[in-house]
């Protein structure tokens, strides 16, 4: 196989490539999640009525599932079979929960997900490759930060340039473009005491870094334009991941 056909995943910060497994492009069966449409029977009317437009949208998890062939044979041979196959088990079974999971072909993006079913390795044994099915979150989410305007990395049909940065006292009047496929909660870093108002609901700040995960007040990018008003001082800084399906 020609060395440039070569690629990786990289789970939990570990790459195939270290257990002898590389990626070919035609290896990659990416699913795409499946709309949640709610719906409700009404007594005497025929059909359902569907209830998703008026409380929002939401998607189930998505399968990713890639097929690693054997490139470093000295790592699968007689002797060393079981070792590197522990090692892989660990690499796969171990994490708890989601983790980063990217490859090499779509380097933009990365998916959160996890192995729930472990691999077979007489794959390996027959065939010198292994299958792998990840139960990922539903979005893939963008490397770098929304306002990240890296011309390298820019992409003309779908990122939006816009300053993420405010100075609250020389611009009190702001927006922000949400270009996710939902609603995004974005991190928050405040130099002074600002209260920011958005689409009409307004949240305190004191000085310092906010991810908002577990605040009971939340400023929430929905998606499209967001109209921001700033009271206070100091900066405003907004940092998010775009996700998208």
């Amino acid at each position: 196989m020609p060395e440039s056909n070569h690629g990786e995943i990289v789970f939990n910060g570990t790459s195939s490539l270290s257990f002898g497994l590389a990626l070919i492009q035609t290896g990659r069966k990416l699913g795409l999640p499946a709309k949640n449409i709610v719906t409700v029977k009404v007594p005497g009317r025929d059909g359902v009525v569907n209830l998703t437009p008026y409380i929002g949208q939401s998607f189930n998890e998505r399968d990713l599932t890639y097929d690693l062939v054997v490139v470093d044979p000295s790592k699968w041979g007689h002797d060393r079979e079981y070792v590197t196959w522990q090692r892989v088990c660990a690499w796969l079974m171990e994490p708890m929960g989601k983790q980063i999971l990217y490859d090499n072909f779509q380097t933009d993006y990365y998916y959160l997900g996890e192995v729930q079913n472990a691999p077979d390795i007489s794959q390996i044994e027959t065939g010198n490759k292994l299958s792998v099915t990840f139960t990922c979150q539903p979005f893939r989410i963008a490397k770098r930060t929304e306002g990240d305007d890296i011309w390298d990395t820019f992409n003309l049909e779908s990122d939006i340039a816009q300053f993420v940065k405010f100075d609250v006292q020389k611009q009190p009047h702001a927006e922000l473009v949400n270009t996710s496929a939902h609603q995004v909660l974005p991190k928050i870093i405040v130099s002074d005491h600002t209260t920011i108002t958005i689409n009409g609901a307004s949240v305190n700040f004191d000085k310092g870094n906010h991810d908002q995960e577990f605040s009971i007040e939340q400023v929430i990018l929905n998606r499209g334009v967001n109209q921001l008003d700033f009271k206070g001082s100091g900066t405003v800084t907004f940092k998010w991941h775009k996700e998208v399906i």
